[in-house]
This record gives C-alpha cells, sequence and structure tokens, in this order.
C-alpha cells in the first residue's frame, strides 16, 4: 500500500505544480496583454499626431500656394498637437512604469510583482485605471489650462 500511497501523493504534487504553472501563465498573459494595450494606443496616438501634422503642412502650403497666410488657424493647430504630445507623453510613462513594475521570471522564479499575487495586480488594474483617467481629464481641458499647468510644471523643474 505504501507504494499506492506514494504515487498518489506524487499525482497530488503535480497536480499542484500544474495547477501553479497555470496560474502563472495566465498571470503573465494578462501583463503581456496590457502592455500590448498600451503599445498599440500609442501607436494609434502616434497616427493621430502625424494626421495633424500633415493637415496642418498641407493647409500652410495651399496657403502660401495662394499667398493668403492670413487665414490658417495655428492655434488650433498647437492646441491639437499639445494635446496629442501629451498623450503619447502619459501612455509611454505608463508603459515604461508598467515595463519597471513588472519583474519578468529568471531560471523559473518568480519574484513578488510578477507571481500570482492578487492584490497586487488589483492594485495594478486600479493605477491603470487612474492613469486613463488622467488622460481623459487632459483630452477634456481647455487648452489655456493646459498650458498653464505645462508652464508651472517647467517653472519647478
Amino acid at each position: 500500500m505504501s507504494l499506492f500511497n506514494d504515487f498518489l501523493d506524487n499525482l497530488k504534487d503535480l497536480r499542484e505544480n500544474l495547477d501553479l504553472v497555470s496560474k502563472k501563465l495566465e498571470d503573465n498573459s494578462k501583463q503581456i496583454q496590457s502592455q500590448a494595450k498600451i503599445k498599440f494606443e500609442i501607436a494609434s496616438e502616434k497616427r493621430s499626431l502625424e494626421k495633424i501634422y500633415q493637415a496642418l503642412g498641407k493647409e500652410v502650403y495651399d496657403a502660401n500656394k495662394d499667398n493668403n497666410n492670413d487665414q490658417i488657424d495655428f492655434e488650433e493647430y498647437i492646441k491639437q498637437i499639445d494635446i496629442s504630445i501629451a498623450r503619447l507623453e502619459s501612455l509611454k510613462i505608463k508603459l515604461d512604469d508598467f515595463n519597471n513594475s513588472v519583474n519578468y521570471p529568471d531560471n523559473n522564479q518568480y519574484t513578488q510583482k510578477a507571481g500570482p499575487d492578487f492584490e497586487n495586480s488589483k492594485a495594478q488594474e486600479k493605477e491603470s485605471s487612474i492613469t486613463i483617467n488622467e488622460d481623459q481629464l487632459i483630452r477634456d481641458k481647455s487648452y489655456s489650462d493646459f498650458k498653464k499647468e505645462k508652464d508651472l510644471e517647467k517653472g519647478e523643474d
């Protein structure tokens, strides 16, 4: 019977190890998915910024072609560009923070931040939602408020 009990114990250990590996794989896939989502948002914002630059360039070209530079609304383009750049910077900081908070395993050892710690992952999700809310606030602010805030930040540095 001892051999049979040892076999059952080994099966139980194997099951526990497979559950642990499954949980770690699930956590890593969530981290990779979050990272990919941020990278997609960055790429999308870069495309949006390029479209603004293209529209501005086309308008400047058309105005210079017709010798009518007074009709271009540079202020609106500057506002759109500044907001887009602020979003890009925010997303890049978010990606850097995410990359710094995730320590990928070396030699199959997980650090506390990359392991199956549910409280830590909940805190990261909450922090992520706060960053998204900050991005929304940046979008909703008027240009003058945003510019004043940027000037104050530069003055503090």
